[in-house]
């Protein structure tokens, strides 16, 4: 899905170029909007970040809220953490539930304490809208044409 190869790399490129010197970036919110703006570029217009959904608790609703929805498609959760946790992937599943996505990712940058930066994939492969059944399928990585474009930048900012 093109979608998915273009959010990954562009949160790869976030990862390398939208950066402190310590090579993490300056907080979840920043890279938000640096993906946002990256992916509008590509076209992803309605590309929203922060977007509030409800989930029942029990009888309680309560209100969080997905870090990157693409066209409505494609639900990202950023992470700056040395790795990811299984309470981010449990945070991912629940959302791309809630939100009916077939598509997601966890988006894991570098952090102070380590780490690097990681894409998982999961997929809904329900064919029941009500009821998800959202599985992890692996590692996405960045194009070779990002890798290219994160390394001349790199290479750059040295000089």
């Amino acid at each position: 899905m093109a979608i998915l190869k273009d959010a990954v790399d562009a949160a790869y490129l976030v990862s390398v170029m939208d950066t402190e010197a310590n090579n993490c970036v300056l907080s979840e919110r920043a890279a938000q909007e640096f993906l946002r703006t990256r992916l509008i570029h590509k076209g992803y217009c309605n590309t929203l970040t922060e977007v509030d959904i409800e989930i029942q608790a029990g009888r309680m609703k309560i209100h969080n809220f997905v870090d990157v929805l693409i066209n409505g498609k494609v639900l990202l959760e950023l992470k700056k953490a040395p790795k990811p946790k299984d309470g981010h992937r449990g945070q991912l599943m629940k959302y791309m539930g809630r939100c009916q996505c077939k598509y997601g990712a966890l988006i894991v940058f570098p952090h102070e304490e380590g780490g690097s930066y990681r894409a998982e994939l999961f997929v809904d492969d329900s064919t029941h809208p009500n009821r998800p059944n959202i599985l992890p399928k692996g590692l996405l990585q960045p194009t070779r044409a990002a890798k290219l474009e994160g390394l001349n930048y790199t290479h750059l900012e040295e000089h």
